[in-house]
């Protein structure tokens, strides 16, 4: 009896626990009857001193915002340049929020009302930015007030902002009452129930489920067999928009510029003989300017005559400014002590402008190379700020950028491209000295996607092309040969090597393999020729650049129509190379 006893207890104890699990699933449907907290849903989190909102934006949750006792919106920066305007630029350094068009900066201390246009002080109804911590929320009413290029609404309980910057979304109809989950699957929580014939934005079809948004912010699945068929175009908002035009001060045909290296003011002396064989040349790139302190102060070499000599012989001068120079004491460029400082930026930007005035230049090069990751957002800053100078002085501005790659994408192409006048890839320093192997300084792939990848982000006719005139000598040193400190790669097939590398003309190159008999093949895959010798030992490698690997790369330019050719350096050239490059300059492609 007492077996039999426990065996009904048993019995009850699991038919209660199916009962309990069925109601919690909802009628022994498997599906789960419990609501999500919203709060919990947008991850809504406190900010002392202030109401908290969440951010939707084109239906994901990025960010929260604060609001202000006097119920006024105030967006991270972050979110802002992200998601809506990237034209606002803060530094914290100086406490500023600037935002620019393409004619002026308009300024505004971080925590006021207060901003300054065109010289003119005016007053905003709320303060156009907060400080909070070390993090800037700008105004939501200002950025509407730069440029309304979004449709928003604020709901509450809880409170979210929710964003639009795309106008038209397709909406589909719910043809059966239903649930939006949090997930697709009928065990996740519910966030809304939705009844027939409510309208629902289509964001994805995501297996027997439809992710949906409504216009509330609440993003989530529905089954798919619970909405109807027909899915139409329908209006999130209107916007009182207008894009902003840059204008650009080109040349008319193609760009053919040529770098000049100049180290002293006695290097302007040799102007005349590096272009005198030179064809189809019509812009001479002097390497002017360095920067040299954190002010924005720079060294020169200019000279208002070198101006004059190229002008007589119908050439153009554009003025480059590098930021190879290092500060020690603080251990960095000077380069990224200047561009996060406002007053040192635009001290260089009146600067250079000033001096482009005095010698008459047509152009200004930025050359800027050992930018930080983190100071991108000020180097686009710069570009943009200086651009509005070069527009108002008619000067043509020029930006020299590595070929595209992960680690430099933070150079942000698609903003700089649209403020200055021309974008110069370097497509050259494939490999470079220092590196781990030898190989070419351009092949014909490395500069075929530095070109492609680059006018996917500006517009071909303002990209330039530059090509070497140079190529590396490299030396595979037996590791018993090399110095004791040298480092060594393994070779496990011809034994291990120390590599070294140094640059050398066009002519250079052919001659060193052309003196020590080295056979010379042509590499249809790199398109240029190779020869290696092997001289005490040590072997040397060489993928020459010449008048057949020139021709290669600018048929390439021809093929996606860009706007010219750049050359470094001028005075490494082979004579023969200037008729290749007269053909494109002067070709119609």
């Amino acid at each position: 009896m007492k077996v039999k006893a426990k065996k009904i207890v048993a019995l009850l104890f699991t038919t209660v626990l199916a009962l309990t699990v069925c109601v919690g699933c909802g009628k022994g449907t498997g599906e789960n009857n419990a609501y999500m907290d919203l709060k919990q849903y947008f991850n809504i989190e406190s900010v002392t001193g202030y109401d908290v909102c969440a951010i939707v934006i084109d239906n994901n949750i990025v960010n929260q915002g604060i609001i202000d006792s006097n119920k006024k919106i105030y967006i991270p920066y972050n979110v802002v340049r992200s998601n809506i305007n990237k034209k606002f630029y803060v530094d914290k350094n100086e406490k500023l929020l600037i935002y620019t068009t393409p004619d002026k900066n308009i300024d505004s201390k971080i925590g006021t009302a207060e901003y300054t246009q065109d010289g003119v002080s005016n007053k905003f109804d709320t303060s156009t930015s907060l400080m909070v911590g070390e993090k800037v929320y700008i105004s939501l009413e200002y950025c509407m007030f730069m440029q309304n290029n979004v449709s928003y609404k604020f709901i509450e309980n809880p409170n979210r902002l929710v964003i639009n910057t795309i106008l038209n979304n397709t909406k589909i109809n719910v043809k059966a009452d239903s649930k939006v989950r949090y997930e697709a699957d009928p065990m996740s929580e519910i966030l809304i129930d939705v009844k027939k014939g409510d309208e629902l934005y289509l964001v994805e079809e995501v297996g027997e489920y439809t992710k949906v948004a409504n216009e509330t912010g609440i993003v989530g699945y529905i089954k798919k067999t619970d909405l109807e068929d027909e899915k139409k175009t329908a209006s999130v908002g209107e916007l009182n928009y207008e894009p902003m035009v840059y204008d650009h001060t080109l040349m008319e045909g193609k760009v053919c510029l040529g770098w000049h290296q100049v180290g002293s003011t006695n290097d302007n002396g040799n102007l005349n003989d590096l272009v005198s064989e030179t064809k189809g040349l019509n812009v001479v790139s002097p390497t002017w300017y360095q920067l040299n302190d954190a002010q924005g102060g720079f060294s020169s070499f200019s000279s208002s005559h070198y101006v004059e000599i190229a002008h007589m012989m119908n050439i153009k001068v554009w003025g480059l400014i590098s930021d190879f120079a290092y500060d020690e004491e603080n251990e960095c460029y000077f380069v990224n002590e200047v561009l996060p400082y406002t007053s040192a930026r635009r001290n260089l930007i009146s600067a250079l402008v000033a001096e482009a005035a005095a010698t008459g230049l047509d152009g200004i090069n930025v050359d800027f190379e050992k930018i930080s990751s983190e100071n991108g957002e000020a180097y686009v800053q710069f570009i943009r700020e200086l651009s509005i100078e070069c527009r108002d002085r008619n000067l043509v501005l020029s930006v020299d950028m590595y070929v595209p790659i992960a680690s430099n994408m933070y150079y942000d192409r698609t903003s700089v491209g649209e403020a200055a006048d021309y974008v110069i890839v370097m497509s050259y320093d494939e490999h470079w000295a220092g590196c781990k192997e030898a190989g070419s300084v351009a092949s014909i792939g490395f500069v075929t996607d530095g070109i492609t990848n680059t006018i996917t982000e500006v517009e071909s006719q303002r990209v330039i092309n530059a090509i070497p005139f140079y190529a590396r000598v490299w030396k595979e040193i037996p590791e018993e040969l090399a110095e004791a400190d040298a480092e060594i790669i393994e070779d496990s097939v011809f034994g291990n090597y120390a590599l070294e590398s140094y640059a050398v003309g066009m002519g250079t190159a052919k001659k060193t393999l052309t003196d020590h008999n080295a056979n010379i093949t042509w590499l249809e895959d790199l398109g240029q020729y190779y020869g290696e010798y092997v001289d005490g030992g040590i072997t040397y490698r060489i993928w020459l650049e010449d008048q057949e690997s020139i021709r290669k790369k600018l048929e390439v330019m021809s093929e996606y129509n860009l706007g010219g050719v750049a050359c470094w350096k001028l005075g490494l050239e082979i004579n023969d190379v200037w008729n290749t490059i007269n053909e494109y300059v002067n070709s119609n492609s």
